[in-house]
C-alpha cells in the first residue's frame, strides 16, 4: 500500500511540475507581449502643433515702410481681424498696394 501512495505522489508531482512549466511559459509569453506593446506605445508621440507665424509670410526688407505697414494690415484683414487705415489707403499708393498684396497673399495661406 505504501508503494501505491508513493507512486501516486510521484504522478502528482510530475503533473504539478508539468503544469508549473506550461503556466510559466504562458506567463512569459504574455509578459513579453505586454512589454513589446508598452515599448511600441512609448515610441509614439503626439503630433506637434506648428506655431503660427507672427510676421508676414514673405520677406519685405526691400520695400518702403508704408508698403510694409499696408502689407501687415492687409494680412491681418485676411486672417479675420479687419484692419485698414482708410485715409492712408486713399492717399498713399504704397500703403494701398501693400494692403492689397498683403490681403491677397495671406488669404491663400
Amino acid at each position: 500500500m505504501f508503494a501505491r501512495w508513493s507512486r501516486v505522489k510521484q504522478e502528482v508531482q510530475a503533473v504539478h511540475a508539468c503544469w508549473v512549466r506550461s503556466t510559466t511559459y504562458r506567463l512569459a509569453a504574455g509578459g513579453a507581449a505586454v512589454v513589446f506593446a508598452l515599448l511600441a506605445a512609448s515610441c509614439a508621440q503626439p503630433p506637434v502643433a506648428k506655431p503660427k507665424p507672427s510676421g508676414p509670410p514673405v520677406n519685405l526688407s526691400g520695400y518702403s515702410p508704408a508698403f510694409r505697414e499696408g502689407f501687415n494690415d492687409g494680412c491681418q484683414t485676411a486672417s479675420g481681424d479687419a484692419r485698414r487705415n482708410e485715409k492712408r489707403y486713399a492717399e498713399d499708393t504704397q500703403y494701398a498696394q501693400g494692403w492689397t498684396d498683403g490681403r491677397s497673399i495671406c488669404a491663400k495661406r
